[in-house]
């Protein structure tokens, strides 16, 4: 899926915050959840995701859905990443949050 698609489809499944996070080499973010859903597409670089399955490598092109309160950890690759990420949040949350 191209950039362009990812985008369509997450207006169309509701995820209404879009934007593009860039993550340093090496960098590690400890286990943690977050209020929201969240869909990402790795642009450029990559991404080892772990969730309670076990560690998952995400390269350029590839994507996945956390839905919110999942436990996971983050590990960027030597060259850092480059993700768009859809944040999708319950109806009485703010944007904020």
């Amino acid at each position: 899926m191209d950039e362009t698609q990812f985008r369509a489809a997450l207006a169309q499944d509701g995820f209404t915050e879009v934007l593009v996070r860039e993550w340093a080499p090496d960098l590690v973010l400890a286990e943690h959840d977050h209020p929201f859903d969240a869909r990402l597409l790795v642009l450029r670089g990559g991404v080892t995701l772990t969730r309670a399955a076990g560690p998952e490598w995400l390269g350029e092109g590839q994507g996945c859905e956390v839905p919110r309160g999942t436990l996971h950890a983050e590990h960027y690759g030597p060259a850092g990443c480059t993700v768009l990420v859809g944040r999708r949040r319950p109806a009485d949350q703010p944007a904020s949050a």
